[in-house]
């Protein structure tokens, strides 16, 4: 019997788009009658349950949130500077007839770090950064817990893996896909119309994709046929509609 995961790749390979015509696999996620009682109540939603079950899987998932949070706050983390970068040493050098030519070190976003140096040089890096604020943390007489840096630390290795499986030229499409740069101020970026309720990744395989999760008789928004009509060439292949309904 294939997995989830199996089924997942599977489908997602038959994914194709011809002329207006586009092509992605459905998923019917079945299940019991008490679990969808749950979206009757504040704060859940059929996206929390789908993202449940895709947990259980050994999937790692997040949904779609205003501003900083959710997975549109992994995209802004990889696009953003190392947490180790000393600004004050990347910055260009300026003087009354303009830029100095002296050359100035460039800052690069992790996501094209990953381009330039290997994951285990990153990683040793970082773990250099954690040990360094724990210990500033400590010395004001605080306690953190023994297990807090492992997890940062595979959680950060995680990240890694999925920017460098993305690759450069699809994350910036993926990028611009998920924000909506109208008006952009920082601080206060909106998420595109349209966005997917999900985005899911497997670390130890090259899945990686975006979800829609619709109940029974849903149909796609104008807004989300729009948005994946707009942004095919960089989610083709990578999206996949969840429609959850009831065992019974």
């Amino acid at each position: 019997m294939n997995t989830l995961q199996e089924l997942i790749e599977q489908a997602l390979a038959s994914s194709g788009r011809y002329e207006d015509a586009y092509v992605f696999p459905t998923f019917l996620l079945y299940l019991p009658p008490e679990t969808l009682a749950l979206t009757k109540q504040p704060g859940t939603t059929l996206a929390d349950l789908a993202m449940d079950c895709l947990q259980e899987s050994g999937f790692r998932c997040d949904r779609v949130r205003k501003n900083i949070y959710g997975y549109p706050a992994l995209f802004r983390e990889l696009a953003s500077l190392p947490p180790w970068t000393d600004w004050t040493k990347g910055a260009l050098i300026e003087s009354d007839t303009g830029t100095s030519p002296e050359p100035a070190r460039t800052l690069t976003p992790l996501y094209l770090k990953v381009t330039e140096a290997s994951i285990e040089d990153l990683m040793n890096r970082f773990r250099e950064y954690c040990s360094a604020q724990h210990r500033q943390i400590e010395a004001l007489g605080l306690t953190l817990p023994s297990e807090l840096e492992e997890f940062e630390l595979q959680e950060f290795r995680e990240k890694l893996v999925l920017a460098q499986r993305i690759g450069p030229e699809r994350f910036e499409q993926i990028y611009d896909s998920v924000f909506a740069f109208d008006d952009f101020a920082y601080g206060d970026i909106e998420v595109a119309p349209g966005t997917p309720d999900l985005f899911v990744w497997q670390p130890d395989t090259r899945i990686w994709f975006f979800a829609e999760a619709k109940g029974p008789g849903d149909t796609l928004r104008r807004t989300q046929t729009n948005w994946i009509r707009t942004h095919w060439d960089a989610i083709g292949g990578n999206f996949l509609l969840l429609v959850v309904g009831d065992d019974s």
